[in-house]
């Protein structure tokens, strides 16, 4: 039985890139629990160093100081071991069961036909392990990915300045799990805006994490950071977003799972001969 609801995503006003999301993303028993196996995972492994937490560093000052933490993510490719290592070790159940249904091709095909990629000009999405080194046809039929996870704790005070996210990712997801105290806020989620006020050009001068506001950007959907909410949107010079910092009393934070499709890069000796060919075309 499936986790994942079987509803289309809804689309967001991005011209510029493909922006698709849920209010109510897995089925809700099953996220019943999973919520409740995230945030205890999150207390209980806080301070054990063995887990591998790390802090989160900030360009901008304002953001500076916050008790930012994350676990997993980098370019690597090695999270979803790094993760069942750990899942193993402490007896997780849900958390598992949700990284097997998202790796998995016939979630990449959801993602591709949701989000419309076919219009972008996207190759359809093959899901392949990290090590596998990509054949000729492979190459030219298909956009080749693997999988990357990272779970974010944003406390009181934290925030993200606009960025695009790196190229090397080719889709971002964001599954929501809300506040660690239970309440539910509509503070604290991710802005994403257009930039189709800029000139043309705007984009490749700009750097990422630089500016928390700029004119040419308008936000056109702000997506709350209600429980079991997903979002998903296609990454390119164009699809800036930020998350603005909220007040709340209390040792509490903001939980959500980051989902990327990583771009793979390891070509046998024909699809690099062919990759050489069409940079020059």
């Amino acid at each position: 039985m499936s986790i994942i609801k079987n509803r289309k995503l809804f689309q967001a006003n991005t011209p510029n890139y493909p922006l698709g999301y849920s209010n109510n993303f897995l089925t809700d028993g099953f996220y019943h629990d999973l919520e409740k196996e995230v945030i205890s995972f999150t207390n209980e492994s806080e301070h054990d160093k063995s887990v591998g937490w790390k802090p989160v560093r900030h360009s901008l000052k304002e953001f500076a100081n916050s008790n930012h933490r994350v676990l997993g993510g980098g370019y690597e490719g090695d999270t979803i071991e790094k993760f069942q290592e750990i899942f193993k070790q402490r007896g997780l159940e849900y958390l598992p069961k949700l990284f097997k249904s998202l790796n998995s091709q016939k979630f990449a095909n959801k993602i591709y036909e949701d989000l419309g990629l076919s219009t972008s000009n996207v190759k359809p999405l093959k899901l392949r392990d990290k090590n596998d080194s990509i054949g000729l046809y492979d190459f030219l039929n298909y956009e080749n990915v693997y999988m990357n996870f990272k779970l974010s704790c944003y406390p009181p005070g934290s925030g993200i300045a606009f960025h695009r996210d790196n190229q090397r990712k080719l889709v971002g997801m964001l599954l929501y799990f809300g506040f660690s105290d239970g309440i539910n806020r509509e503070v604290g989620g991710t802005q994403f805006a257009s930039d189709h006020k800029a000139e043309d050009g705007w984009n490749k001068l700009q750097e990422n994490h630089s500016f928390h506001e700029n004119s040419n950007l308008e936000i056109v959907h702000d997506h709350k950071p209600q429980p079991n909410s997903f979002a998903a949107f296609f990454i390119n010079d164009s699809s800036w977003h930020r998350i603005d910092p909220y007040e709340a009393e209390g040792d509490i934070y903001r939980l959500n799972l980051q989902i990327n499709f990583m771009r793979s890069r390891k070509l046998n000796f024909l699809s690099k001969i062919a990759n050489k060919f069409l940079r020059k075309i």
